[in-house]
């Protein structure tokens, strides 16, 4: 399969009944229903399993428009606790792999909702299936004898132990939509957990409705909503205005972020100077004055300090992001080297509630521009709770997407962080799909 093709899973809806019953009466062969048989494959099942009235799950594997493989987590309906799994894979695709991701993609599902355990039911002569069954941690707790005289065996998956989260940003793909349908598509998606950042809103009321009503979990990052080009967001601007501004932009952030049910909420350390203008790298700093540095960290640490404040008492952490230095802007931007970081910490207590977003792809770039040794960033380590992870031609803040196998990836997983988002921006749908899935799998 070519992961560049527009292969997704995703959550079927009522109005793919129609889609879905012409899938089940191509697939009604015996070379399927001999090992899928909870229900006939007919037209009419498929319109009753979409009704928008039942709790039990369905699932596709879609490419091009067309439905590939088939899945269901299915008993709630019926009242029944643990959910049931079942799949099959269109008759004319089988040995393609399609069932295998669809499975896995399946229990996952799962497992991001809360489900601690799942039932499944496989023939003991089903020698592939339940070879891969068992790979995913589902066990024997029973034996049956069917009518025809063949074993089924009865199995069940405990929810596992996740260590970290992993969450994709609303920048990892172009903004085309309103921020109510990316939800709700990459919910259906299986992206159950959405970093918000540089994503417009039509209202404030609205957003909150919507977000305290999303079934997953949201975080806000710093330019959210996005108010245009033209915002300066900096706590250590000369500028009272602009301080002021940004303040209370950061404390509604706060605010929200308590109201949606959000632990965290994350910012960009100060600039040194305020933006004069902007390039293809973002924005261009003026040139600092000798002394500017020692008032811009005051100012930088005095708002800090009044809004960890307001933080705590909302039940919120701060987490300040490293930023990202390219050669133009050297010089002119706080809290970019870890060394920084070590002493700016040293100003808060453990009780202020603050702690570090660590951005992979800034810090490539800034250790390339001050020539530091990459690994000395794990100088901050323990006072990391979060992750952006996106990669870079080491001179410009390009986000790209980092592979899960990626040479660094090691180091980053021994930090133990909070919660991971992926921040570069991906082709499609279908590849962001993937690397969530690859790095939950390398981050627990």
């Amino acid at each position: 399969m070519n992961e560049s093709q527009s292969f997704i899973m995703r959550r079927l809806r009522s109005e793919d009944a129609n889609k879905l019953g012409d899938f089940f009466t191509r697939n009604n062969r015996p070379e399927i229903t001999n090992n899928f048989s909870p229900f006939p494959l007919i037209y009419q099942t498929a319109c009753d399993l979409l009704k928008p009235e039942r709790n039990d799950l369905f699932f596709i594997a879609e490419e091009n428009d067309e439905f590939l493989a088939f899945s269901m987590l299915r008993g709630k309906d019926e009242g029944y606790v643990i959910p049931s799994f079942g799949i099959f894979v269109d008759w004319a695709r089988q040995n393609s792999g399609y069932g295998n991701r669809l499975s896995e993609w399946t229990f996952r599902w799962a497992d991001r909702m809360g489900v601690q355990k799942i039932r499944l039911s496989v023939y003991e002569d089903n020698y592939k299936a339940l070879s891969l069954y068992k790979k995913y941690g589902f066990t024997e707790s029973e034996r049956r004898n069917d009518k025809s005289g063949r074993v089924s065996l009865i199995l069940h998956r405990t929810q596992p132990i996740e260590k970290t989260k992993i969450f994709a940003s609303t920048q990892a793909l172009p903004t085309c939509e309103s921020l109510s349908q990316r939800l709700n598509k990459w919910f259906d998606a299986g992206i159950h957990r959405i970093e918000l950042s540089n994503f417009p809103i039509a209202g404030d009321d609205d957003f909150i409705n919507m977000a305290k009503s999303y079934p997953g979990e949201l975080l806000i990052h710093h330019f959210f909503p996005d108010e245009g080009s033209d915002v300066i967001l900096n706590l250590a601007s000369a500028d009272p205005t602009t301080r002021q501004n940004t303040h209370r932009f950061f404390q509604r952030s706060i605010e929200w972020s308590a109201k949606i049910g959000a632990p965290f909420f994350s910012f960009h350390a100060g600039y040194i100077t305020d933006p004069v203008g902007r390039d293809s790298n973002g924005f261009v700093l003026a040139e600092p004055a000798r002394d500017e540095y020692d008032r811009a960290w005051d100012r930088f640490t005095k708002e800090v300090r009044v809004l960890a404040k307001y933080a705590a008492n909302c039940g919120i952490k701060l987490l300040i992001e490293n930023n990202v230095v390219i050669k133009a802007n050297k010089d002119k931007l706080l809290l970019s080297r870890p060394e920084e970081f070590v002493n700016f910490l040293k100003q808060f207590s453990k009780t202020d509630n603050i702690g570090v977003l660590f951005d992979w792809g800034h810090w490539y770039v800034t250790a390339g521009t001050y020539d530091l040794d990459i690994a000395s960033f794990l100088l901050i380590a323990d006072n990391i709770v979060g992750l952006h992870l996106h990669t870079n031609n080491g001179v410009s803040d390009e986000h790209l997407p980092i592979p899960s196998n990626a040479s660094q990836i090691s180091s980053l997983i021994n930090i133990h962080p909070d919660y991971v988002t992926l921040e570069g921006h991906f082709l499609n749908l279908s590849i962001l799909q993937q690397n969530i899935l690859q790095m939950e799998k390398v981050f627990q």
